[in-house]
């Protein structure tokens, strides 16, 4: 009894130390107090007992690996080479397509990753803006179990709890999860969520079956207020925690998904892997603080709030594949066929706006919440299909290449609820991806590709009078060549490429809307290394020239910079595991980010050139400690970010920034077993 009493009282203390009160610490004990005993009376004796994964010793490469509540490398599913995988759509389950709406459950994945250049050689129908995947979580034969409770950045709290439970050996089994958290920001907003999440595996002569359900419900939800800037000025920055949202205006958000995957041996040759998914995203209530702040004094702004209610978004999406392969003396083939899909509807707009004046840009309101009239909404809605047929094959020691084609039925349609115009579009177009790896000699190899798709643009930002509304998938293309090379414990990967789609901007009525077309080219790198079995290095780094064109340019209306995103960025992950304390690890991140434009228009006053935010360098620095107490193997990590307390802007969307965060740490303390 007394690993489990120990563990509970090491929650209670982080917590009740971390709020000041009972409640969460109870809820905490409640949780905690029986898992140690559970897990001790199930085990079997001489168990090996296992810790949390880490993200950077994980990472096969440094362009983007997520494991937990770690994550390593140049890229995630926002920022990759420029642009956001998941806001073009791409985004797998097990290398399955879903559409994403709303938030994807942390609790559901065991870990995610970024397939882009050489990393998404073997993987099928690659897309031009990368491939954001996500490894779920599944039961096997053993009982492991899960409790997380942490201290999150400038007064948060996280307490998450994982069990994988085997019903039947591994035949039947059974993922849940829950967790209650409170993320903080710098600038004062917070979330208050509370999660769920069950996943049962049935397998059976091969064949694995597993239904889902998640759900994530945010309350108390304080939005971060946005600066609008329009001049060539930036104003100065707040002052840390002071909120300058209104004190009132607190969201509700409901995010839900459910679905299946299959995975099943037809013959010994020929496989068929699937899924289904239904996601929605409800915002019963969500708010902005708006700031426009004045171009001739920046001291002052216009301070508006605007409003939403009960706009729904939900999508029905999956995909069926049916592979044939074929391993002989010489060639491996693999041929796949199938089929895409995915239904959407969004509704937007019909927002109440309320209008305070001009302020002291950098003072906390407190005013009293006024009537919400709130409109109709739009609706927007779209159907999409492809018929998919790809090809990878590979010849031991020479090398291996990827083909794809997919035919594309693209339908949507908006309707506008203030004038009740509604706009159809369509697209049909055929979309392949072209990839060929050659073995030079034993270590090194060089390949090259092209990849074209039908990608999302995502949805218009807060601060555009369109807001929220379901932006026009538009066509994409990439071409790519690299080399990776094996260099004993290390392995080096350099890319060159250039990506190419349609451009979204403001105008000059403040609607978010296509206003040409945007190119980034660039050199990205990757170096990793696993020294001795004690040091961890990941260096990576993107090197881009970032151009839009086209008739707004040339008029002057829209800037050559696409707006916050930056010319360089680098980092570097490293940590070295010693054998004080049992195996104390300091870990060390460097990140080195270049100039961005915040502004989308040439300012005069700066020489025809985009307001611009400069570059800005960030170390952070912690340390993995494993506990063994009372019987159990445990996992201490303490991260303190920013350590020179750097500040400054960040850009959300072109003309509209955020407070960066400045220094801050984490806190987390877990054990599996």
């Amino acid at each position: 009894m007394a690993a489990p009493l120990l563990f509970a009282f090491l929650v209670h203390k982080l917590i009740k130390r971390l709020r000041g009160g009972t409640e969460i610490s109870a809820i905490a004990v409640a949780l905690c107090l029986p898992i140690p005993a559970l897990a001790q009376s199930v085990a079997a004796p001489g168990a090996t007992q296992r810790l949390p994964d880490n993200a950077v010793a994980d990472a096969d490469d440094a362009f983007g690996t997520n494991t937990g509540r770690e994550s390593s490398g140049i890229y995630n599913d926002n920022d990759t080479r420029g642009f956001s995988p998941l806001k073009a759509g791409n985004t797998r389950f097990d290398g399955i397509y879903f559409d994403p709406v709303g938030i994807i459950s942390g609790r559901l994945r065991r870990s995610s990753a970024i397939r882009v250049g050489y990393a998404a050689l073997d993987f099928p129908f690659p897309a031009p803006t990368g491939i954001f995947d996500n490894a779920l979580r599944n039961a096997g034969s053993e009982l492991v179990i899960n409790p997380e409770v942490g201290i999150t950045p400038y007064g948060g709290y996280q307490l998450d709890l994982s069990l994988l439970v085997p019903l039947r050996g591994d035949r039947l089994g059974v993922s849940i999860s829950g967790s209650i958290n409170s993320p903080h920001n710098q600038d004062g907003a917070s979330i208050s969520n509370r999660g769920f999440a069950a996943k049962p595996v049935l397998r059976f002569n091969d064949v694995e079956f597993s239904p889902f359900y998640s759900i994530i419900a945010n309350r108390q939800n304080k939005s971060r207020p946005l600066t609008v800037v329009t001049g060539d000025k930036l104003p100065e920055l707040p002052e840390g925690g002071f909120y300058l949202g209104e004190p009132w205006a607190k969201g509700r958000q409901n995010n839900v998904m459910y679905g299946f995957t299959l995975k099943a041996p037809m013959t010994d040759r020929l496989s068929l892997r699937g899924g289904v998914f239904r996601a929605n995203q409800l915002k019963l209530e969500s708010f902005s603080d708006l700031y426009t702040v004045q171009p001739s004094d920046p001291s002052m702004a216009r301070h508006s709030l605007i409003a939403d209610q009960n706009l729904d978004t939900w999508s029905w999406s999956g995909e069926v594949q049916l592979a044939w392969h074929r391993v002989g003396e010489i060639w491996q083939h693999r041929i796949i066929a199938g089929v895409r899909m995915r239904d959407r509807v969004t509704q937007s707009g019909g927002s109440a706006i309320v209008n305070y004046g001009t302020v002291s840009f950098g003072v906390a309101p407190d005013d009293p919440r006024p009537p919400l009239v709130f409109g109709a909404y739009n609706t927007g809605s779209l159907r999409q299909t492809s018929l998919m047929l790809g090809y990878i094959g590979g010849l031991p020691g020479v090398g291996r290449v990827n083909l794809g084609v997919q035919k594309v039925s693209y339908r949507a349609r908006f309707e506008d609820a203030s004038t009740g115009v509604a706009t159809l579009s369509r697209d049909n177009p055929l979309i392949y991806n072209a990839s060929l790896l050659l073995d030079v000699f034993d270590g090194l190899a060089v390949f090259g590709g092209t990849q074209t798709g039908l990608e999302d643009s995502g949805s218009a930002p807060d601060s555009a009078t369109n807001r929220n509304e379901q932006l026009p998938a538009t066509r994409t293309r990439q071409y790519e060549a690299g080399l990776r090379w094996a260099l004993g414990p290390g392995t080096l990967v350099l890319s060159a490429f250039q990506i190419t789609k349609p451009y979204f901007t403001f105008d000059g009525t403040g609607r978010y809307t296509e206003l040409g077309d945007v190119r980034h080219r660039g050199i990205e790198v990757s170096l990793t290394g696993h020294f001795a079995n004690r040091l961890t290095l990941l260096a990576g780094g993107v090197f881009l020239r970032p151009e839009v064109y086209g008739v707004a340019v040339d008029a002057g209306l829209v800037g050559n910079r696409p707006a916050g995103t930056p010319s360089q960025y680098v980092r570097i992950d490293a940590q070295y595991r010693t054998d004080l304390l049992g195996g104390f690890t300091p870990t060390a991140s460097f990140v080195f980010q270049g100039a961005r434009a915040a502004g989308n228009r040439p300012q005069a006053s700066l020489g025809g050139k985009q307001l611009t935010l400069p570059s800005r360098t960030t170390l952070d620095i912690g340390f993995r400690q494993p506990l063994h107490i009372a019987g159990l193997d445990m996992r201490l990590l303490f991260n303190l970010q920013n350590l020179f307390n750097v500040q400054g802007w960040r850009v959300y969307s072109a003309n509209t920034i955020q407070v960066e965060d400045r220094r801050r740490f984490m806190l987390n303390l877990s054990s599996e077993f």
